[in-house]
C-alpha cells in the first residue's frame, strides 16, 4: 500500500519550527507522505529536509485580511488539487480560515482543525474583534470533520463559546500541542544549574523567579511585575524574564512605574536554546490570561521546576494543583506574589513540586505516544465512515 498523503497548514513558520517537530518525521516513517503548507524560509527548508517531508511555500499575512490572502487561498487550492491529502491538519486562526475554505473546492477525506488556544478570549465580548475572531473560529471548526483541542479546559470553553460540536470535539491523551521531550528537557542538576547561575551572575543564595514566553499582556507580564514590585524585597529576590516583546507591552516603560522590581528584574531576549534557562530558575511563574495548553509550563516541570499560574483557560490543565505547583485566580497579584513567597521560604524550595511535575510529564506527555494516537486518527480517516466511528466513539 502506497503512503498516505497528508498535509499540515499552518501561518506562521515559528509555529512548524516550535511544535511540529519530531512529530512529522514520525508520521513519515510510519506509512506517511507529508507536506507543510507555510512561508518557505531557510528555516522551513533545513526543518523539513530533517523531517523528510516536502514544504510548500503559501505565505499568510497576520492581518484580518489583505490581498496576499486571497491569493493564498487560490494557491491552496491549487496545493490541496495537487498533493490530494487523504488528511488536511490546519492549525492557528489565519491559516485554519484560508485552508478552511480552500477545503470546499477540494475537499479530503478527514480535515481535522488543531485548536491550540482561543484568541477570542483576548476580546471584549461581542466587540468587533471579538466578533471576527469568532466568526474565523466557527467556521474552521464547522469545516473540520473533528476538533483536535489540546486540552481539556480549552474544550470545554471552546464548547461554551459554541464554536465547536460536543461530539466532534476531542483530545488526544492529556493533551498539548506536541508533548516534551524529556531527553532535551532533562532534570536540572547541580553543576548545570551552579555553571547557569555563574553565566548570569546570580549566586547560589539568589532565589530567581522565571518566565519564558512572549512579553505581552495577555500573558500576564504586568501581574508578574506587579507581584515582584511586592516580594522585592525578599533577600536575594531575582527576576528573569526570557522571550520576545510584543508590540502592545513596552518593558521598560512597564518597569519604570515599578521601582523596586525594576531593580531586580532582567531580559533575555528569545532563544532556540530555552532549556538552558530554566537551570537558572527556582520556580517558573505564567500568569497567563489565556492558553491552550502552556508548553512552557510542561517544559519547566520536566527540567524538575515547581511552578505558578493561573487559572485560565488551559493553565491549570498543565499541572496538579497542590502537587507540582500552585493555582492562583487570573489578574490575582496578592495570590502570585503570596504563592511566590511560599516557595521562597520553603526549606527545600520547592524541590519535591518540581520532582512529582518531572514524573507526571514523563507519564502524560511523552511525544511519541501523542504522535501514535494522531497517526490512528489519521489512519481512521481514510475512509469517511471510519472517521465517524471514531468520532462517535469519543
Amino acid at each position: 500500500m502506497s503512503d498516505v498523503p497528508v498535509l499540515y497548514a499552518v501561518t506562521d513558520p515559528v509555529t512548524a519550527l516550535a511544535f511540529l517537530r519530531g512529530q512529522l518525521g514520525f508520521l513519515r516513517e510510519n506509512g506517511f507522505e507529508v507536506h507543510l503548507a507555510c512561508e518557505r524560509t531557510p528555516e522551513i527548508e533545513a526543518f523539513a529536509q530533517v523531517e523528510g517531508v516536502i514544504a510548500h511555500d503559501v505565505r499568510l499575512s497576520r492581518r484580518w485580511w489583505s490581498w496576499q490572502d486571497t491569493r493564498s487561498l487560490s494557491k491552496a487550492v491549487g496545493v490541496l488539487r495537487s498533493v490530494r491529502p487523504v488528511v488536511l491538519n490546519y492549525s492557528t486562526p489565519k491559516a485554519a480560515l484560508v485552508w478552511s475554505i480552500a477545503s470546499w473546492f477540494s475537499r479530503p477525506d478527514l480535515v481535522v482543525y488543531l485548536l491550540r488556544g482561543l484568541r477570542v478570549e483576548g476580546q471584549r465580548p461581542w466587540r468587533a474583534g471579538f466578533a471576527l475572531l469568532w466568526a474565523m473560529e466557527f467556521i474552521a471548526s464547522r469545516t473540520a470533520d473533528v476538533t483536535v483541542c489540546v486540552s481539556r479546559g480549552l474544550r470545554d470553553r471552546a464548547r461554551t463559546l459554541h464554536l465547536v460540536r460536543e461530539n466532534r470535539s476531542i483530545i488526544l491523551g492529556a493533551g498539548s500541542s506536541n508533548g516534551v521531550d524529556c531527553n532535551r528537557f532533562t532534570q536540572i542538576s547541580s553543576d548545570e544549574r551552579e555553571t547557569a547561575r555563574i553565566a548570569r551572575r546570580l549566586t547560589e543564595s539568589d532565589f530567581v523567579v522565571g518566565y519564558v514566553g512572549r512579553l505581552a499582556k495577555d500573558k500576564g507580564i504586568e501581574d508578574l511585575l506587579d507581584a515582584i514590585e511586592l516580594v522585592s524585597q525578599q533577600t536575594g529576590l531575582k527576576c528573569l524574564l526570557v522571550g520576545s516583546s510584543e508590540p502592545n507591552f513596552d518593558l521598560s516603560r512597564a518597569l519604570s512605574s515599578r521601582s523596586r522590581a525594576a531593580k531586580v528584574t532582567s531580559w533575555l531576549p528569545a532563544t532556540s536554546a530555552v532549556q538552558d534557562e530554566y537551570a537558572t530558575f527556582d520556580v517558573f511563574v505564567l500568569p497567563s490570561h489565556r492558553e491552550g495548553m502552556s508548553n512552557a509550563l510542561l517544559e519547566a516541570q520536566a527540567r524538575g521546576l515547581p511552578c505558578i499560574t493561573t487559572d485560565a483557560t488551559g493553565c491549570a490543565d498543565a499541572i496538579e494543583p497542590g502537587i507540582s505547583g500552585w493555582v492562583v485566580k487570573v489578574g490575582d497579584v496578592d495570590g502570585l506574589a503570596s504563592a511566590i513567597s511560599r516557595v521562597s521560604e520553603a526549606e527545600d524550595r520547592g524541590v519535591g513540586m518540581g520532582r512529582m511535575g518531572r514524573a507526571r510529564v514523563e507519564d502524560l506527555f511523552n511525544p511519541q505516544a501523542l504522535w501514535e494516537q494522531y497517526a490512528r486518527l489519521y489512519r481512521a480517516g481514510i475512509s469517511r465512515r471510519a472517521t465517524t466511528n471514531v468520532v462517535q466513539e469519543r
